[in-house]
């Protein structure tokens, strides 16, 4: 965070030059022993449209790292957040829960099994979409396995938390910061959220969205892929998975007026 602080031209009372905060960064005990460094959790709502083009306001849940310091002039606490290097879009596995979509969580759990969590220490910023039919979004109906609208849901929540980032302060009106001049983005997930993960990135390909994040691609995992397959799998396999079949079943019936087994060309008109 040294760097950071130098980097960034931090201006704290007293502090005029990169040499001034060596000297608090190593000669100074009060204000090292007062340093902590810690990564925030916002909950934000953002614009999107569900699959029949209607706007629909949905929520994600982002995390940032801050270093909060005793500032001995103003004698007063303040947060220092982190310019990202990276953003990273993580899409969530399958939730039936609304208390469990990662707006709902703390920062920790919001990410599965918190691993990304910790990558905030290292200047990531990582973004957690509600998928829709949850969190703010939750009286509509959950879009599981269209693929397209939900890959735009998805490239939409990671475009608002980015102009978040670079144009907002929280509420005591600390900046926080942006993002590098050289950062990228990048999607992740697994099982639901790794269907989710690649069809953002083939949002991004088909409509040629790239240089608007600087997106590089994606990390998914053992996911949903194909509807159909995915459905066929778990009616002629005997593997017991209901909760599956019923998520295909009332996304299809309602955006599309027919099961997918059954075909569709286009959704229906609202």
């Amino acid at each position: 965070m040294k760097k950071a602080f130098k980097k960034r031209k931090l201006k704290l009372k007293g502090v005029n030059s990169a040499s001034d905060i060596d000297d608090l960064f190593e000669n100074n005990k009060k204000f090292k022993d007062s340093l902590c460094c810690e990564v925030a959790a916002f909950k934000l709502d953002y614009t999107t449209t569900d699959p029949f083009d209607n706007e629909v306001t949905a929520s994600m849940r982002v995390l940032v790292n801050y270093l909060e310091y005793f500032d001995l002039w103003d004698w007063s606490w303040h947060r220092f957040y982190a310019c990202s290097d990276i953003a990273v879009l993580h899409c969530h596995a399958t939730q039936l829960k609304d208390t469990d979509v990662p707006s709902k969580k703390s920062g920790f759990n919001a990410s599965e099994c918190g691993l990304l969590y910790e990558t905030c220490f290292h200047d990531y910023m990582v973004v957690f979409p509600d998928y829709l039919g949850y969190g703010t979004s939750k009286d509509s109906i959950h879009p599981y396995l269209i693929q397209e609208n939900t890959g735009k849901q998805c490239w939409d929540a990671a475009c608002a938390a980015i102009y978040w980032k670079c144009n907002k302060s929280d509420s005591n009106g600390d900046s926080f910061r942006g993002l590098e001049n050289d950062y990228y983005t990048a999607a992740i997930g697994y099982s639901q959220g790794g269907a989710a993960a690649l069809a953002t990135q083939n949002y991004i390909e088909k409509y040629d969205d790239r240089d608007r994040t600087h997106f590089r691609g994606v990390v998914c995992g053992d996911g949903p892929y194909d509807a159909m397959s995915t459905y066929k799998f778990y009616t002629e396999n005997g593997m017991y998975l209901p909760r599956v079949i019923t998520l295909i079943l009332r996304s299809y019936l309602y955006y599309y007026k027919d099961s997918y087994l059954k075909g569709f060309t286009a959704p229906a008109t609202s």
